[in-house]
């Protein structure tokens, strides 16, 4: 699947590096607020997702703003980040952002 990153807006507060918005050219759809990650050399670009505070514990857990099988999870996250690349060349390149 074609991806271009058409914006990105940095924020590097723990894992989180920041969120992406993604054009899917042949859907003709813009994706808004995905989350780029990065932990232990390891990277992967999510979905948007709604927080949600439980009145009891006060603990914040996140969903997924779209479903999709653990399959298509993967395939979004690296095709978001091969975008990602071509969008910032030289990022990856750098050292992670401290937890």
């Amino acid at each position: 699947m074609q991806m271009q990153v058409v914006n990105y807006r940095p924020i590097n507060k723990g894992s989180l590096q920041g969120f992406l918005d993604i054009f899917i050219p042949s859907l003709n759809w813009t994706i808004t607020g995905c989350g780029l990650f990065m932990k232990e050399n390891r990277k992967w670009v999510s979905m948007p997702s709604r927080s949600k505070k439980d009145p009891e514990t006060g603990m914040i857990t996140y969903s997924d703003v779209i479903t999709m099988s653990k399959e298509d999870k993967s395939k979004f996250s690296n095709a978001a980040l091969s975008a990602y690349k071509e969008y910032k060349p030289d990022t990856f390149a750098q050292p992670l952002a401290p937890d």
